[in-house]
């Protein structure tokens, strides 16, 4: 089983990006954060990306964010993850558009925090 949230926001300059924290089944330990952007130039797609980051979570730990069939991520976490899927995004949009003719891409800054409002609940209890 695979339990997944979707955290959406808009960002400047066409551009719609998706968050999603994916726990690999009840037992796992793993989080997948998914941020996929669609860039937009006038109505046409433009580009299509996605990076997933996976994190191991130490059993510890995720015993202190786990209450009885959820799990709680902290928007602080939260946070995190996204500032590294947004930032490795950017940095490997710049490598990989050095001397093409999308070299003048620049994504912005972006300020997770103030996107990210509140803790996620992923339910674990499986889904028939």
């Amino acid at each position: 089983m695979e339990t997944a949230k979707n955290i959406k926001y808009k960002l400047p300059r066409n551009c719609t990006s998706i968050l999603k924290v994916y726990l690999r089944g009840e037992e796992s330990r793993i989080l997948r954060c998914t941020v996929t952007f669609h860039f937009v130039q006038g109505n046409q797609p433009f580009l299509n990306a996605e990076l997933q980051n996976y994190f191991e979570i130490a059993e510890e730990s995720l015993a202190e964010i786990t209450d009885g069939d959820k799990l709680v991520v902290p928007r602080g976490l939260l946070c995190q993850f996204a500032s590294f899927g947004y930032g490795s995004f950017r940095g490997i949009l710049y490598l990989k558009s050095i001397n093409t003719p999308y070299s003048d891409i620049i994504m912005p800054p972006l300020y997770v925090h103030e996107i990210i409002k509140e803790d996620l609940e992923i339910d674990l209890v499986k889904q028939a």
